[in-house]
C-alpha cells in the first residue's frame, strides 16, 4: 500500500481496524513460521519490534476515540442546556428580558457547540500523523518479516536416513 493510501486509512477509525485485523492476521503467519523453524532470532530483531507497534498504534487509536467522545459528550451537554433554558423560558412567565437573555445564550451556545466541532481534526491530528508513521514502519518491517529467506523455506523436519 502506498503511504499516501496509509495517511486516508490513519484518518478513519473503520480502515485502520480493518487494515489493523489484515496485518496482525499477517504477522501471526510469519511469526508461526519462524517457531516453527525455531529461529529466536528472528522473533528477537522483527517480530518484537513489529508487536511494539501494533500496540502503540492500537493505543493511539484509542485515544483518537476516547477524544472524539469526550468532544462528542461536551457538545450534547451544550445542548441539553439549550433545549432546558428553553423550555424554562417557554413555561415562565412572558417577560421579554427574560426571553431576549436565553436568545442570547442559545446563539452563544450554539457557537460553542460549532468551536468544538472544529476544534476535533486539530486534536486528533498529532495522533493521524503518529499512525501514519508508524503504519509506514510497519509496513516496511512486516515486507522484511515476510520476505526473510528462512520464513520461505523451511528445513526439513526429518533428515533422511
Amino acid at each position: 500500500m502506498k503511504y499516501s493510501q496509509l495517511l486516508v486509512v490513519a484518518g478513519s477509525d473503520a480502515l485502520l481496524r480493518k487494515h489493523l485485523v489484515a496485518i496482525e492476521r499477517e504477522f501471526d503467519m510469519c511469526n508461526a513460521k519462524a517457531k516453527v523453524n525455531h529461529d529466536d532470532s528472528l522473533h528477537r530483531k522483527h517480530a518484537m519490534p513489529i508487536a511494539a507497534m501494533l500496540k502503540d498504534i492500537h493505543v493511539h487509536r484509542k485515544m483518537i476515540v476516547r477524544t472524539v467522545q469526550v468532544q462528542h459528550c461536551q457538545i450534547n451537554k451544550y445542548r441539553k442546556s439549550i433545549r432546558d433554558g428553553r423550555r424554562i423560558v417557554k413555561r415562565g412567565t412572558p417577560a421579554s428580558m427574560e426571553a431576549l437573555t436565553m436568545e442570547t445564550m442559545v446563539q452563544m451556545t450554539l457557537r460553542v457547540i460549532q468551536d468544538i466541532k472544529d476544534l476535533i481534526p486539530e486534536l486528533i491530528q498529532p495522533l493521524i500523523k503518529r499512525i501514519h508513521a508508524n503504519l509506514c514502519k510497519l509496513q516496511d518491517r512486516m515486507l522484511l518479516f515476510s520476505k526473510l529467506p528462512s520464513l520461505t523455506q523451511a528445513p526439513p523436519l526429518h533428515a533422511p536416513l
